[in-house]
């Protein structure tokens, strides 16, 4: 049983269901939905509870995914998890006020952000797109850096941090660098990270931008669980509007995703282009749902 707002899917799982909210995104509410008074960014920020434990996935580009959280009834002071999909300022500007109100959780981040400055060369113009790294050392006692080992935090929920690239990363990769003691070269995306969740029905991945691309970060995701049956994916493509993917790239891309895991629904959202949405939904009709922010969905624990 798989729910986005509505039914989607169903088989004959009976079972308790997990409630994932989408607390910021780039897309507002649609009009008549009831989360309008949500304030949307760019930015990415989903929370979850899961075996007793309160789980938060990135904090947006600023404090809003606290007060978004707040006017869904989400204290986020109460949360025992923070994983840090990677280091771009959209999903880890909020960090700083995060610690200001909840001095508890864990939070999961790439050991080799230290010592890196990170930019985009949108539009031909270098601009710092990284975090405050002097948030480091701050609340050093509070981070877990992480080396390129995957792991299990329990018996359901992993960490995603080694995932090689057999197939080819997001275009939009191109305009990204990384810089260290003023030597810059294009980002390998060694910081990013996702999730892995266990369920009764399948896997489910959470993957914040997904720079190594959809088919590497779902490839690492089944070699690290031992399994190929994926039921959902949640989270941004990386697969951004403009003179990148071609519709062939993207027809092949959708094809794959097909044979390799089809019974899996893709709930995608903020780095993902409308090109991108409009293509993937053409190819693979009835398995993409577009998120915003105030959407949820529920999967089977």
């Amino acid at each position: 049983y798989l729910k986005f707002n509505v039914n989607i899917v169903k088989t004959d799982y009976i079972c308790c269901m997990t409630a994932i909210h989408i607390l910021i995104d780039d897309r507002p509410s649609p009009a008549g939905d009831n989360t309008r008074e949500l304030i949307p960014e760019h930015g990415f920020s989903l929370y979850f509870e899961h075996l007793g434990k309160k789980w938060l996935l990135d904090t947006g580009a600023t404090s809003q995914f606290i007060k978004n959280a707040n006017t869904l009834g989400i204290d986020l002071s109460e949360a025992d998890h923070l994983v840090l999909s990677h280091v771009h300022y959209d999903h880890t500007g909020g960090l700083k006020s995060f610690f200001e109100i909840n001095g508890r959780a864990t939070v999961y981040l790439s050991r080799t952000v230290k010592g890196n400055a990170y930019y985009s060369f949108k539009n031909g113009e270098k601009r710092f797109i990284g975090m405050d790294e002097n948030l480091l050392n701050e609340y050093s006692g509070r981070f877990r850096l992480l080396d390129d080992n995957n792991f299990w935090i329990n018996e359901q929920v992993g960490i995603l941090c080694h995932i090689p690239t057999p197939y080819p990363c997001p275009k939009g990769n191109r305009i990204l660098s990384s810089e260290k003691e003023g030597t810059a070269v294009a980002d390998d995306f060694s910081h990013e990270i996702a999730m892995v969740m266990k369920t009764s029905a399948g896997l489910a991945i959470f993957s914040s931008c997904t720079h190594k691309g959809l088919l590497n970060t779902l490839a690492a995701a089944c070699d690290f669980a031992g399994s190929s049956n994926v039921m959902a994916f949640i989270g941004g493509t990386h697969l951004i509007d403009g003179p990148y993917e071609t519709y062939e790239e993207l027809a092949e891309t959708a094809a794959l995703l097909q044979e390799h895991y089809p019974i899996m629904h893709l709930y995608i959202g903020h780095c993902t282009g409308e090109n991108a949405l409009k293509t993937l939904s053409l190819l693979l009709p009835g398995k993409i749902t577009a998120f915003y922010t105030g959407a949820s969905l529920e999967l089977p624990v």
